[in-house]
């Protein structure tokens, strides 16, 4: 009886002490996790599109167009510097930040007030992570000619 006993308590002091084992690298494991989410890229934007071409824009038109993005990093996304060349207009909607997983939109907007011809324009778009390049968006449009004859 007492072999027995003396068996069964090595038995279960190697259950006990694999059970210990096992919690140390789960515990281990979880906290390499919330590390790595912790230490993971910052914020990051990913965009639906990245060039629009607003075609024929007539006199006096004003055409807009939306391109939704999305917060893909880890933490807050901020929209820091926005440049559009002339003719050219931009907004973001709602205003920032933007958390992790969700989504804006950006408005782009093209009038045919005082331009004629072809346009190339370029929107630019800096975030708060300086570890991302910025973001550029080509907008083209046709602004016919608007001679003497036409109306503005």
């Amino acid at each position: 009886m007492v072999e027995r006993k003396g068996k069964n308590t090595r038995l279960w002091i190697w259950v006990a002490a694999s059970l210990g084992v096992c919690a140390c690298f789960t515990g281990a494991w979880f906290w390499l996790q919330e590390q790595s989410v912790d230490a993971g890229p910052g914020s990051k934007i990913l965009l639906r599109e990245t060039r629009h071409d607003f075609g024929l824009i007539k006199a006096n038109e004003y055409k807009e167009h939306r391109i939704r993005f999305t917060n893909v990093g880890y933490k807050p996304l901020e929209i820091i510097h926005q440049e559009a060349d002339c003719g050219v207009s931009v907004e973001i909607f709602p205003p920032q930040p933007l958390l992790p997983g969700d989504s804006a939109e950006i408005i782009l907007g093209i009038s045919g007030i005082k331009q004629s011809g072809e346009l190339r324009g370029m929107v630019t778009l800096g975030i708060n992570n300086p570890k991302e390049p910025p973001v550029r968006i080509e907008v083209l449009a046709f602004l016919p000619d608007r001679g003497i004859d036409q109306e503005p």
